[in-house]
């Protein structure tokens, strides 16, 4: 991850004009981003929380139960291992399994066919 943000900061000092975006990001209307980002960050937060109830509908015709808020932490978890680490989808389900499994004792085969 450092060195991925490593050559981030590269690229960008050497490809962005700083004068440019200081003025770019002085004419922005500040009330108005502050509403949009909290308005997509509830969103975000939103669609994780459906995510992980279609998740624990599967599980729950599975037979296996889970409360709705562990359910939504550990969907979190997953969520959160798939922004930081870099293989996309699947190193996030294997967190959710893997915590599932703490959570719940049911089968890892029962866990993943619930994924996929």
């Amino acid at each position: 991850m450092v060195i991925g943000l490593l050559v981030f900061a590269i690229y960008f000092y050497f490809s962005v004009d700083a004068s440019a975006l200081l003025t770019f990001l002085s004419g922005v209307d500040q009330l108005q981003f502050v509403i949009l980002y909290s308005v997509a960050l509830g969103l975000v937060v939103l669609s994780v929380f459906f995510w992980a109830m279609a998740w624990r509908s599967i599980l729950q015709e599975l037979s296996i139960k889970v409360a709705w808020q562990r359910m939504f932490l550990i969907y979190w978890a997953g969520y959160f291992v798939d922004l930081v680490v870099p293989l996309e989808r699947l190193a996030g389900d294997v967190v959710r399994i893997y915590l599932l499994k703490k959570e719940t004792n049911a089968f890892y085969a029962t866990l993943v066919s619930s994924t996929i």
